[in-house]
C-alpha cells in the first residue's frame, strides 16, 4: 500500500475499533491492514494504536493524528465524488422537434425529469408536424410516429403505443349507448383524419367504413380534443387518453375494428458517434416511456 492507502486503513481501524471490521469494511484482509497501519507507525516513528487481544485504542498521539487524517481522508472523499459527477454530468444546449401528439404527453414530461436531473442542459422544444431536415434546422432530436423514409438520419426505434377508440360519457349517453353492454362503432359518428398517414398502414376496417364521420382533424392531439368536446369516437394513442380516462372524461369504446400500434422513432444527424447529451436523453426518454407503460414492443 502507498502511505495514502495506509492513512485511510489507520482511520478505519480508529473509527470502527477494531482491524477485523475495518478489513471488511474495505474489503481487504485483516493481515493487510495490520500491516499497512504498522507500517505508518514505522513511517511517522510513533505508535498510534494500543493494541490488546480484546482491543484497540488510540494513543495520545494516536487521536491527535487521527483527528488531523480524517478531515484529509473525507475531503479526499468529496474531490473524488465532485470529479466523478463532472466527469457523468453533461451541460449544453438540446434541440428536440417532435410532432404535436408526442410532445405534450410524452416529451415534456420526460424532457423536464432529465433536466432535474442535468441541470446544466438547456432544452428546447418545437413541435411541428412537418418533417424537417434536422441539420439545417440545428436540430439534434427528432421523434417521429408513424412510417419513416428519410435514409439520411439515424434512426432508433423507441417503441409501439397502442390505439384505441375513445369518446366521452355525455357523446354516448345522448346516443344512448353503454360501450360495455353493446360494444362496436356502429352508429356513433367518428373522429377522422385528414390525412391516413397519421394512422398506421393498412385497410380501413369495415366497422369504421360503414359508420358517419363526426368531423376531419389533422392530428391526434385535435382528435382528443374533439372527443372531450363531445364530437364524436376518436382513434387516439392510449398514452394521449389515459389521463382522461383516469379522470372520466373519456371513456374506452371496444371495437371489433383493430388498429395497429403506433410506431415512435428516435432520430438523430449524428451517424455512429452522437454527443454523449444526446445518447443519454435518447436512453432516458426510452426508459421513462417504458417504465410509464406507455410503450411496448
Amino acid at each position: 500500500m502507498d502511505r495514502l492507502s495506509r492513512i485511510e486503513a489507520f482511520v478505519r481501524v480508529a473509527e470502527v475499533g477494531g482491524f477485523s471490521e475495518a478489513a471488511r469494511s474495505m474489503r481487504l484482509s485483516q493481515p493487510s491492514v495490520s500491516k499497512a497501519v504498522a507500517g505508518l507507525e514505522r513511517e511517522l516513528g510513533i505508535r498510534l494504536l494500543n493494541r490488546t487481544t480484546r482491543q484497540v485504542s488510540l494513543t495520545e498521539a494516536g487521536k491527535v493524528y487521527y483527528e488531523r487524517m480524517k478531515q484529509v481522508t473525507a475531503l479526499l472523499a468529496e474531490a473524488d465524488t465532485l470529479s466523478f459527477r463532472a466527469q457523468s454530468d453533461i451541460q449544453g444546449p438540446l434541440r428536440i422537434n417532435t410532432s404535436v401528439v408526442l410532445s405534450g404527453a410524452l416529451v415534456l414530461p420526460a424532457s423536464l425529469a432529465f433536466r432535474t436531473l442535468h441541470p446544466g442542459m438547456e432544452i428546447e422544444i418545437v413541435a411541428d408536424d412537418r418533417r424537417i431536415e434536422l441539420l439545417s434546422q440545428s436540430t439534434d432530436i427528432a421523434i417521429r410516429t408513424g412510417q419513416l423514409d428519410d435514409s439520411t438520419m439515424r434512426v432508433r426505434r423507441a417503441g409501439a403505443a397502442r390505439i384505441g377508440f375513445f369518446a366521452s360519457p355525455a357523446y354516448l349517453a345522448e346516443r344512448g349507448r353503454d360501450p360495455a353492454a353493446t360494444p362496436g362503432l356502429a352508429g356513433l359518428d367518428i373522429i377522422r383524419f385528414t390525412s391516413r398517414a397519421l394512422l398506421p398502414a393498412g385497410p380501413v376496417p369495415v366497422e369504421m367504413a360503414e359508420v358517419s364521420t363526426a368531423i376531419a382533424v389533422s392530428n391526434m392531439a385535435l382528435a382528443r380534443e374533439a372527443a372531450l368536446a363531445g364530437a364524436g369516437v376518436a382513434a387516439l394513442a392510449e398514452f394521449l387518453a389515459r389521463a382522461d380516462v383516469a379522470a372520466g372524461t373519456l371513456v374506452p369504446v371496444p371495437a371489433e375494428a383493430r388498429l395497429a400500434p403506433l410506431e415512435i422513432s428516435l432520430l438523430h444527424p449524428f451517424g455512429h458517434t452522437p454527443p454523449r447529451r444526446v445518447t443519454m436523453f435518447l436512453d432516458f426518454l426510452v426508459d421513462q416511456w417504458r417504465r410509464g407503460g406507455f410503450l411496448t414492443g
